[in-house]
């Protein structure tokens, strides 16, 4: 599994006010992390589940993340933590839409 991760850059809502005051949503860097991820699939059985609904693929990881941080395109929907010598499992959702080939 080592092998499989990859280093992505980890970031975190922060809400600051703007010029006239309002409350505005920015994202900060917070580090690197590395992280597997894979297309979320399973049986019939696991998708009435709603937090597997929403998530469009899953992420194994040994750094700390939180649910609504973003890394490689993804937002964190869940986390289930691993425990004493266990990788942390994230439910990811897709924010960033890859880039479709525009054909001529």
């Amino acid at each position: 599994m080592n092998a499989r991760l990859t280093e992505y850059t980890l970031t975190r809502a922060a809400e600051a006010p703007n010029a006239w005051k309002e409350r505005v949503k920015s994202w900060q860097e917070i580090g690197t992390i590395r992280a597997a991820i894979s297309t979320a699939s399973g049986s019939l059985q696991t998708q009435n589940d709603l937090l597997r609904i929403e998530s469009t693929h899953t992420a194994v990881t040994w750094d700390d993340v939180k649910t609504g941080d973003r890394f490689g395109g993804f937002e964190v929907t869940y986390v289930i933590p691993g425990g004493r010598r266990r990788m942390h499992q994230l439910f990811l959702k897709r924010v960033d839409p890859p880039e479709e080939a525009a054909e001529p």
